[in-house]
């Protein structure tokens, strides 16, 4: 009997004493990766790519149909600027919207979103010592990377289902800023 109590609290105090069947959607969401072809660079540095996307899968956690629904994403990407001070680093939000048919009791649906490019430039070592100083203080490496994803799933206009990973991406972001679809 201890042993039921101690695992009914520890349940309790993860997952806050929510039930799974309150939470009607739930959202995860994967990136893939896979390394492109070397893209053309400037003489003074080498340059990888990588091409990617993510992988979001809707849980319906409810014993009724749920649909028809809209999953909208947002992914934040920091692109870095070989030369540059961190200054000039820019974030370039990738959107989508996709419709999503009624899904089944506690079933789940998978979406892709488009496909971005991540790139990596380094600048040749025989031309750092030459180059940096002229740009005073800049990167000789550049590496591009994802900041988050944010995605909400809608039906009708009702906000059902909402990810936002890293949960701080809130913090610096706004959704409502962003062009709409």
């Amino acid at each position: 009997m201890k042993r039921f109590l101690l695992l009914a609290g520890v349940l309790v105090s993860v997952f806050g004493g929510s039930s799974f069947a309150l939470d009607p959607v739930t959202i995860t969401a994967n990136r893939t990766l896979e390394t492109a072809k070397d893209e053309k660079a400037p003489k003074h540095a080498t340059q990888v790519g990588h091409d990617g996307s993510y992988e979001i899968e809707v849980t319906n956690g409810t014993s009724k149909d749920l649909g028809p629904l809209v999953v909208q994403y947002r992914i934040f990407i920091e692109r870095e600027q070989l030369g540059a001070k961190r200054t000039g680093d820019t974030v370039e939000r990738v959107e989508g919207s996709v419709p999503q048919p009624v899904i089944a009791a506690r079933q789940k649906a998978t979406v892709t979103t488009k496909g971005f490019s991540l790139n990596e430039s380094k600048m040749k070592s025989n031309l750092k010592t030459a180059y940096v100083p002229a740009v005073k203080g800049g990167r000789v490496e550049a590496k591009d990377s994802t900041k988050g994803i944010w995605v909400r799933v809608y039906q009708g206009d009702t906000v059902v289902g909402e990810l936002i990973n890293p949960p701080t991406l809130k913090d610096h972001e706004r959704w409502d800023k962003l062009k709409p679809q």
